[in-house]
């Protein structure tokens, strides 16, 4: 029996000489293969990084200012794609519009949910309001769809939209948000943070990365960082309380917070003290009729 490892680079090979065409997808997909190639050569921390949750969800604080349901018939081109990506939908019946204004923007959020989702609208807006508002700003959407087969559950970030499915952890939500952070949240960086020198330096000088996630690429690793950039930021004792072996990630996770925009992880208040006008822009809005 041939070997999966060795099929799949076989295929890789055919696929970059142009000798197999794949079928773009009607929506983005992980690059399953690209990853593999990619893979980081560090062993992973033992134990593995924990989830964060608990004590992110204790020491981060938003402030919700108003949920206001859409009644008007019409949606964005974001929310129509990934909704009508999964099958069979009817937009009108099926499909939840919401904005979401929190107390540090006066801008909402426009955020969306089928009406299967796990992810409850009200859960949705709390979770993103703990993301402290510069870090939250480079976010264009939320989009809540269905578990996946099984019951499972991801999440994902598409063009700096957040796309939830099933039920994720609130250490992955941050992990979702993270990976647009990634190209607009350092500052004197061009491109994504996560192929600057000053990053790839960081990462020689440690010896692992913090999961399997993170072992996939840099992008994986860097988002899986910023999360605990962002608990060593506001729980005490740090990040050194949950892992016994942060000293091998440590000039990681401290690059991140060397070189992340002024306030990135801290700065929550009310509107007239921040600003929010680096915010993404929204995507157009249609009616849901629209072809």
């Amino acid at each position: 029996m041939v070997h999966l490892k060795t099929a799949l680079h076989a295929l890789i090979e055919l696929v970059c000489a142009g000798t197999l065409a794949i079928p773009a997808p009607s929506i983005p997909l992980p690059p399953l293969l690209v990853r593999d190639v990619e893979r980081l050569n560090k062993s992973i921390l033992q134990p593995a990084l924990p989830d964060l949750s608990p004590g992110l969800i204790a020491n981060l604080n938003g402030s919700i200012e108003k949920i206001k349901r859409w009644d008007n018939g019409m949606i964005n081109e974001d929310c129509k794609k990934w909704m009508t990506s999964i099958g069979a939908v009817n937009l009108k019946t099926d499909v939840e519009m919401y904005n979401i204004t929190f107390s540090d923007c006066a801008q909402p959020w426009v955020m969306c949910r089928h009406k299967f989702a796990s992810y409850k609208i009200d859960a949705t807006a709390v979770a993103f309001a703990r993301i402290p508002v510069l870090m939250r700003s480079h976010i264009r959407h939320v989009i809540m769809l269905p578990a996946t087969n099984h019951n499972g559950k991801s999440i994902s970030n598409d063009l700096d939209n957040v796309v939830v499915m099933g039920d994720p952890t609130f250490h992955e939500f941050v992990v979702g948000v993270a990976k647009s952070m990634d190209s607009h949240g350092f500052d004197r960086t061009v491109g994504p943070f996560s192929k600057s020198p000053k990053w790839q330096s960081a990462f020689d000088r440690d010896t692992a990365v913090p999961n399997s996630l993170a072992s996939l690429n840099q992008q994986e690793n860097l988002a899986q960082l910023v999360a605990i950039a962002l608990y060593d930021t506001h729980v005490p004792n740090g990040i050194k309380g949950v892992v016994p072996q942060w000293e091998k990630i440590r000039n990681q996770y401290e690059e991140i917070e060397k070189d992340a925009f002024n306030n990135e992880f801290t700065e929550y208040g009310e509107r007239e003290g921040l600003k929010c006008k680096d915010r993404a822009r929204d995507s157009e809005i249609i009616p849901v009729w629209r072809g």
